[in-house]
């Protein structure tokens, strides 16, 4: 299972990078990109686009459990991490039969490598 979103900067210092990446091959005023710049900072910095995307995604996961399916839940994004076509990646890379997914003890039932869900 996928879940695809566009992505946003996660900290202040990623605003620009992530916008270097959403405006590419695009002609848009440098204004226009300062603009949305300090819109991100009114707000922290931050969206929190991923967070609940990945969320979402635990919650997806854990819902599956209850009914007795057990797959991986993965997210990617189209402009920032974890980006979509890393995420592809790690899904097309061989994975042990079981667990269903790693995850790290003592950690949150997410991560963002290697983007799985654990229930």
């Amino acid at each position: 299972m996928l879940l695809i979103a566009f992505g946003g900067p996660g900290k202040p210092e990623d605003i620009r990078p992530f916008l270097d990446i959403v405006t590419a091959g695009r002609r848009i005023s440098p204004s226009r990109i300062a603009e949305v710049a300090h819109h991100y900072e009114i707000i922290g910095g931050r969206s929190p686009l991923t967070e609940l995307t990945m969320r979402q995604a635990e919650a997806l996961g854990e819902a599956l459990h209850r009914l007795g399916r057990a797959e991986a839940v993965y997210v990617g994004m189209r402009n920032w991490h974890p980006f979509l076509q890393e995420t592809l990646e790690s899904m097309r890379a061989p994975r042990t039969p079981s667990p269903r997914c790693r995850r790290p003890a003592g950690t949150a039932r997410f991560s963002f490598s290697p983007r799985t869900v654990c229930p």
